[in-house]
């Protein structure tokens, strides 16, 4: 079994997304299958093993073409109006195709957007071989956003899309939507996993997606390389106070995104002065900003880590994950927490309710109140007792359900069966 991963950025370069594309190939190699990862950007270490990259010049010189015309469109017309960060077209053609020399028994897409791979051309880059698309946020069905908060536009034919705010019908929602949806219509052979519930069910219930197979697979990490630890151990290494109260925040450049809710987190925490002690801030996978917020607790910027041993540490050496983000799919940060024995609070949205369960391995708390999040922090923060018994379920919940080995076995499956082996 020959399977071709596809993903923009490689895991050592990329967000929440590479890193889960990443861990899967290398799991799905260990298992005995041929796999390889195409992305743009392979890095030297950290990502996915032996990952490929596009071997023509004039292919990736016509990608950053396409990528860098669509986006002086989008800032030249919407520059005031949109968050281009979330936005993907992938219509202008790049002629990127999969590498060659081997031929390959499945496609398997994850993140492919910021002009990755042409939508027009979707059916000539699987070049007639099955397609299996993990959906890690909306953008598959959606007229070119990857989070579209509480617009349901997708339901029936995006236009007139309120990120744009093109107050017409027939915009660019409405162009780049009618271009998947003449495309997927030409991939008969196409097979649709969604790490949560929640996504899955969005995807069942848009235009652009209705009918297809759509399976339920949650990402999976290894729980030898992040597993619970001393925490005054962990911290040690780190450099970190043993005797503050962590409250961790994590995820690849997380602090440039709106979507994952520092914001929240700085003013849930304006909320606990003088209530639980002496608190640290750890923020994991992001330097500090040129205006950092203000805030009475120490905040420590990490960096950006490529070493997944490291943030496993991380992850260990912290009392609560806090994952305050607008709208997620299956939190990858969360995961790694659970597996390192440490829990998590978090909004009610999307996913995330499918890994925690409130008051047992951590909380779920109204979306976007930032007192109901303050007080979840204390509830968890001022009783050390509570809080490591939250994170031994946390640990039990990821053994039960999040474990690299349970993903690669359905994933190994849904080949299997599609290939008809």
């Amino acid at each position: 079994m020959r399977v071709l991963f596809v993903n923009t950025y490689d895991a050592a370069g990329g967000g929440g997304a590479a890193i889960a594309a990443g861990r899967l190939c290398n799991a799905v190699k260990a298992a005995g299958a041929d796999a390889d990862f195409f992305c743009l950007y392979p890095q030297k270490s950290g990502g996915a093993e032996g990952s490929l990259t596009v071997e023509s010049p004039f292919r990736r010189f016509a990608h950053r073409a396409s990528f860098y015309i669509e986006r002086a469109a989008l800032y030249g017309r919407y520059t005031s109006k949109l968050d281009i960060s979330k936005w993907s077209f992938n219509i202008l053609p790049n002629f990127i195709r999969p590498p060659s020399g081997k031929k390959y028994d499945l496609i398997h897409l994850h993140w492919i957007g910021d002009s990755f791979i042409n939508m027009r051309s979707l059916a000539a880059f699987a070049g007639g071989v099955p397609v299996v698309w993990t959906l890690h946020d909306s953008w598959a069905f959606t007229g070119g956003c990857h989070v579209p908060y509480d617009c349901k536009k997708y339901l029936r034919n995006c236009g007139n899309c309120p990120q744009l705010k093109s107050g017409v019908e027939k915009d660019l929602s409405r162009a780049i939507f009618n271009i998947k949806q003449r495309s997927y219509g030409s991939l008969e052979n196409m097979h649709i996993v969604s790490p949560s519930s929640w996504l899955a069910g969005c995807a069942q219930k848009s235009s652009l997606l209705a009918g297809r197979d759509i399976r339920v697979i949650a990402n999976g990490i290894d729980g030898e390389m992040f597993m619970p630890v001393n925490k005054r151990d962990a911290r040690e290494k780190l450099g970190i106070d043993p005797e503050k109260k962590i409250i961790l925040f994590s995820g690849p450049a997380a602090l440039n995104n709106v979507n994952k809710g520092f914001h929240f987190l700085i003013a849930a925490m304006k909320h606990l002065y003088g209530s639980v002690g002496d608190i640290e801030l750890v923020v994991a996978g992001d330097r500090e900003p040129s205006s950092a917020p203000e805030l009475k607790y120490k905040i420590n910027y990490a960096g950006r880590i490529s070493d997944q041993s490291v943030m496993a540490l991380y992850n260990a050496a912290a009392d609560l994950l806090v994952s305050p983000s607008m709208q997620e799919n299956l939190p990858g940060t969360i995961i790694e927490a659970f597996a390192c024995g440490t829990p998590a609070a978090a909004f009610n949205i999307g996913g995330t309710g499918e890994i925690i369960d409130d008051k047992v391995n951590g909380c779920l708390v109204k979306p976007f109140d930032v007192g109901e999040l303050a007080g979840a922090i204390a509830w968890v923060l001022s009783d050390g007792v509570r809080a490591s018994k939250l994170g031994a379920a946390a640990r039990e919940k990821f053994e039960r359900e999040f474990t690299a080995r349970k993903m690669c076995l359905e994933y190994m499956r849904l080949y299997e069966e599609i290939l008809n082996l």
